[in-house]
């Protein structure tokens, strides 16, 4: 199988930048016919000369053998970002051919695509015994496809998604399986470097099955944190026996107006906490977390030795004096089928200790070539004497290099070293997020601290909430944070898309901003906004419905039964619990007990569209084509923009149809197929108008209205749509397929594909 990291050199060097390339040479040539060379490099200013020399070098090095024709091709998909900032009007203006017809592509998204490419690691650089991640080869192939959709290079988007589906995802089996409970990559850190022997030592430690406690010892920012993580993550690329991996951090404490105070919402604060916190992670009912403290601490190791997880407890310290909680996870957790990887500041006896230490000199020269790129810096103002005078201020600590590396974005690198001298350690750190603060607009300095006032992902709708902003202003501070580097990308927590902002930096603007009068206000409408959101749907459900799906997952169909059927008992007002019974008894092959409660999820107006999903394909698969339409019209009153949904009922109309033909009842078949091409007229998108994920819907859609056009005898109506097919879909195998059959059927009459 070919590697994720050939993959994504394919996609993104051979596929996406020279055809973004292209494009940018097209239109810019249009807009700017007499300097569109002077106005290609004008943006990057005096870097453009190192910039246009490193890429002469990338392509020698990388074997390119074609003939420079311009500037334009000494582009990388670093450059991309900065083009369409600068000129986004002019590039998407008529007088640069941009189509009439065609509305323009949303800027913060098209920005947010690119920018998340810039961010990204170039494949060229990545270590070859170091394979990208499927979930990181995934996304940056993901973002170079939406960009292409954007700009209306169907043809090469679909090129894109190929390779994507030729991505090495490890053991899909298992991981399809595993619930993971982490944080998101860029809380903890951007990108990894190093540490190759110590996460070698951790893999082979682990190894053991007798080896289910390690400690991660070693001073605050040596990355303890950003070792633990990866080594976490690999445990999801390739899970074992492990049914859950779930991060659970211990910090309670945080520093305010000089004191130290209670952090608000830490994951746990002892044993008590930990226990219920777990339980909740397994899906315990309500009931089991009131129980006496002896039965819950038997239910969760009972839970654990049942479905193994690999636990982090990331900075055990605000705790190593509780023996009861440190005795839970160094002790009665590992003596079940799960295991522990713990991070402190200190040995804990009687637990194997690893420490982490600063970078060694080769690992911080490495290091700082990748803030280098990711933060846009001048490659050449970093000469190895810089790197080393860098790796002694700072202590080889990766926290400290990186905010160090930051400072320099907004001065001079000699000036910064010897300020990061002079102040050292955390003075050095808070001066460095002050003087950032500074170049921040006064809304994206209120959005950063409405991701900092709690230890929780915040959502898009809660920081409006908070701060009371608009749609356009919120995404133009959150792309100004991202661009800083602030704020990551956001990830989706339990089907909702949320910002989890950096512990250091959570930490350092808690620290600058927390006395505060606005930092104050922001907490307190924080607050307030959290107290009002409600627990059933957010958390006790959602707890129940990932025990069932434990249950479900190791074949436990009558437990997990029961625990539904007793939770719609004590909540009988939520129908995504009725919902997620009727997909047990779909996967139990109960069909009849299926039917019963995906009526009863949609009589309590479910709006949860895998339950929808999950009855109409059921009633497809058996060939229930009447039931399956009667699905989808309840489905479609309730989400009426379930695009899927409408493929899904117009090709059970066309099913149904062709069983009335076949017992010669013409009249009514003919009737449900025009009915479908009447519905599928109306709910096709252009390639323009399809959201992520639609396209390839659209092309099933089409196949379905060629076949009902064809069955109906159509043929005008049959070419222009396929014409239409042919023209938005040209690389979907069903398209030739379907020509040569009805080509066959047809003869001349049938043109479209000629």
């Amino acid at each position: 199988m070919v590697g994720n990291n050939a993959i994504c050199y394919e996609g993104i060097q051979r596929q996406f930048r020279n055809t973004v390339v292209c494009f940018l040479r097209d239109r810019m040539k249009s807009a700017f016919p007499g300097d569109h060379g002077v106005r290609l490099t004008k943006p990057f200013g005096e870097n453009w000369g190192k910039a246009a020399k490193n890429a002469t070098e990338a392509r020698a090095q990388g074997g390119t053998t074609t003939q420079i024709k311009d500037d334009f091709d000494l582009l990388g998909v670093n450059h991309f970002y900065t083009l369409f900032e600068e000129y986004y009007d002019k590039i998407f203006s008529a007088g640069a051919g941009h189509p009439s017809n065609r509305p323009k592509p949303s800027k913060p998204k098209l920005l947010g695509n690119l920018k998340s490419i810039k961010d990204s690691r170039d494949p060229l650089s990545h270590p070859v015994e170091e394979e990208v991640s499927y979930e990181e080869a995934f996304g940056l192939l993901n973002d170079a496809k939406q960009v292409l959709i954007a700009l209306g290079l169907n043809d090469k988007a679909e090129e894109v998604a190929r390779l994507m589906a030729g991505l090495d995802g490890g053991n899909e089996d298992a991981a399809a399986s595993l619930i993971v409970r982490l944080p998101t990559q860029d809380s903890v850190y951007i990108d990894f470097v190093g540490r190759e022997t110590l996460l070698a030592e951790l893999r082979e430690w682990y190894s053991d099955p007798y080896n289910r406690r390690c400690n991660l010892a070693g001073d605050g920012g040596k990355g303890k944190s950003a070792v633990a993580y990866r080594y976490a993550q690999s445990i999801v690329q390739a899970p074992g026996d492990f049914k859950l991996v779930i991060w659970l951090s211990a910090k309670r404490r945080k520093f305010q107006q000089g004191d130290v105070i209670t952090v608000e919402a830490p994951d746990f604060t002892d044993v008590d906490s930990a226990v219920n916190r777990l339980l909740r992670e397994f899906g315990a009912l309500e009931e089991d977390l009131n129980k006496a403290f002896g039965e819950r601490r038997r239910l969760l190791l009972d839970y654990m030795d049942t479905f193994p997880a690999f636990l982090v407890i990331d900075d055990i310290d605000t705790v190593l004096e509780d023996y009861q909680v440190v005795g839970l996870f160094t002790a009665d957790v590992p003596n079940t089928r799960s295991s522990v990887l713990l991070t402190s500041r200190r040995d804990i006896p009687g637990t194997r200790s690893m420490v982490v230490e600063g970078f060694a000199p080769q690992e911080a020269e490495q290091f700082i070539r990748s803030r280098v790129t990711l933060y846009g810096l001048d490659p050449a103002a970093f000469p190895s004497a810089v790197a080393k005078e860098i790796y002694r201020v700072c202590d080889r600590s990766p926290l400290y290099i990186d905010d160090l590396m930051r400072l320099v974005k907004v001065m001079d690198v000699k000036k910064a070293v010897s300020m990061w001298a002079e102040k050292q350690g955390d003075e050095a750190r808070k001066y460095a997020l002050q003087r950032e603060l500074e170049k921040l607009t006064p809304d994206a300095k209120r959005v950063l601290i409405a991701a900092a006032v709690t230890d929780e992902a915040v959502s898009f709708a809660e920081i409006q909430g908070v701060l009371g902003i608009g749609d356009d202003r919120l995404v133009s501070c959150l792309t100004e944070l991202q661009t800083l580097f602030l704020i990551p990308k956001p990830s989706l927590v339990e089907g909702e898309q949320r910002f989890q902002i950096n512990a250091n930096t959570r930490k350092l603007v808690r620290l600058v901003e927390g006395s505060s009068d606005l930092y104050g206000r922001i907490e307190t409408s924080s607050k307030a906004l959290r107290g009002k959101l409600p627990d059933v749907g957010r958390g006790v459900v959602g707890t129940l419905i990932r025990q069932a799906h434990l249950l479900i997952s190791t074949g436990k169909y009558q437990e997990a039964e029961a625990l539904m059927l007793n939770a719609i008992q004590k909540y009988p007002q939520i129908g995504d619990l009725a919902g997620f019974l009727g997909f047990l008894y779909r996967k139990w092959d109960r069909i009849a007990d299926a039917r019963i409660h995906f009526e009863a999820a949609y009589k309590l107006k479910c709006k949860n569209e895998e339950t929808y999903r999950h009855w109409v394909k059921m009633e497809l698969g058996q060939k229930e084509w009447t039931r399956a339409i009667d699905a989808a019209d309840k489905c479609l009153k309730l989400l009426p923009s379930f695009y899927e949904m409408k493929h899904l009922k117009t090709d059970a109309l066309l099913k149904l149809g062709l069983d009335f033909s076949a017992r010669l009842q013409r009249e009514k078949a003919e009737r449900l197929w025009r009915q479908a091409v009447d519905e599928l007229k109306l709910a096709l998108k252009s390639p323009e108008a399809a959201e992520p994920g639609e396209r390839d819907i659209s092309a099933q859609m089409y196949r379905t209205l060629i076949i009902c056009l064809d069955l109906l005898g159509d043929l005008k109506a049959l070419n222009h749509s396929f014409s239409q097919w042919k023209a938005e879909h040209p690389d979907d195998p069903n398209v030739a397929k379907q020509a040569d059959f009805i080509g066959r059927k047809r003869g001349a009459a049938f043109h479209a594909f000629a």
